[in-house]
């Protein structure tokens, strides 16, 4: 005898059970450590003082790593045992322990948000054409990796290509193209970034390295600035010998910028909320151009170790020679860590070695997200 076939209603009571046993076993994450920031809601983190105290365990686990040298950036005194860290969320929520506040210039990282300017000014396609966004797999200053790349010179996030974007920065002066980029910082910041001049000055004594780059790319017909006047948006020229100079000169200076640990994770932030700075609202980048910087970011911004980062911590980060570094996790938080020896590949030992272990205690690879990360608090889907 056939059966009356059930109506919506009837299915969903007779078959809730089932559909309830199948929700939680897909949703359970497998052999992963419980996460208490993605089982909340993607703009806030589980309590203050399990955020700080897992802050503070970091520090704690990593403070006695006593390898790696200092670079000398002709700063007065580095203490090698300084070590902070800071984490600001999307909703501006700001989480601190160590030596977070204390000050250093910004170096390396400053590319990613250069990189973004040079994409407000020319797009991704212009910017792909004229530095492109390949790894290199070589040394941040190499020479070489210039030379073998002469039609897609080198990644924003090494020297050469920062050399490269930094040139393409628009403005009707030198004067006004600093100012643009001191104003872009200004805005991810959320506060007027000083230059140390005491680092300046050093950078420019010791430039021979930057100034050969630029004239390496300058031989392989890389270098390129923007046409002064009202040529059009396409026309690009090449400078004279003031005018590499003045470039290498901007971009020493973009990197002698003072932060902190605290004002690196509200830039990272800024990125991590799609271009928006989450603790003043202002847009420092377009949504648009989020993710060519953040990708650009994975490909080198740990320079020729990016590809072992990636797989270990599976985040977007960028390093710097003074020891930070930061990392953004889209649509949560942006990172910042602060210590000053570094490994041979210029990132900061201990930064790298307490964001391995967060991204593994968290559950923060973007690549392999527990399933958690996918729902709502309710526990709904997410859109």
């Amino acid at each position: 005898m056939r059966r009356a076939p059930l109506s919506p209603s009837a299915a969903r009571a007779r078959f809730a059970p089932l559909w309830l046993l199948l929700t939680l076993v897909a949703c359970s994450p497998v052999e992963r450590p419980a996460s208490p920031i993605l089982a909340r809601a993607p703009v806030t983190l589980a309590g203050t003082t399990n955020v700080e105290a897992t802050l503070t365990a970091l520090l704690a686990a990593h403070r006695d790593n006593r390898n790696g040298e200092v670079y000398q950036s002709g700063a007065d005194h580095v203490d090698p045992d300084w070590f902070g860290i800071a984490l600001v969320t999307v909703s501006g929520e700001v989480f601190m322990a160590g030596d977070a506040e204390r000050r250093f210039p910004i170096q390396s990282t400053a590319k990613p948000f250069t990189y973004g300017l040079a994409l407000e000014d020319h797009g991704l396609d212009t910017m792909l054409a004229k530095v492109g966004v390949n790894a290199t797999g070589l040394p941040f200053d190499s020479l070489i990796a210039a030379a073998i790349r002469p039609r897609r010179l080198e990644n924003p996030m090494v020297s050469a290509g920062a050399i490269a974007t930094t040139a393409m920065i628009r403005g009707r002066s030198r004067a006004e193209k600093w100012q643009r980029v001191s104003d872009t910082f200004a805005r991810y910041a959320g506060t007027d970034v000083a230059v140390l001049d005491e680092i300046y000055d050093y950078e420019i004594a010791h430039s021979a390295g930057s100034r050969a780059l630029a004239y390496s790319l300058l031989t392989e017909g890389l270098f390129h600035v923007p046409c002064r006047g009202d040529a059009g948006p396409h026309c690009f020229e090449v400078p004279d010998r003031d005018g590499i100079q003045a470039v290498v000169a901007r971009y020493l200076r973009s990197t002698s910028q003072e932060v902190s640990a605290r004002r690196l994770a509200i830039m990272a932030a800024t990125l991590a909320n799609a271009g928006t700075n989450p603790t003043t609202g202002e847009r420092a980048l377009p949504r648009a151009h989020v993710p060519h910087v953040l990708s650009a970011m994975v490909t080198a911004g740990l320079y020729d170790s990016a590809g072992e980062w990636f797989s270990r911590v599976g985040l977007p980060a960028k390093s710097g020679v003074s020891g930070n570094i930061i990392a953004v996790v889209p649509g949560r938080f942006g990172i910042a860590v602060y210590s000053p020896p570094l490994d041979p590949s210029g990132n900061s030992v201990r930064g790298v070695a307490a964001l391995r272990d967060l991204s593994e205690q968290w559950g923060l690879h973007v690549l392999a997200r527990p399933a958690e990360a996918v729902l709502e608090p309710s526990g709904t889907p997410a859109d």
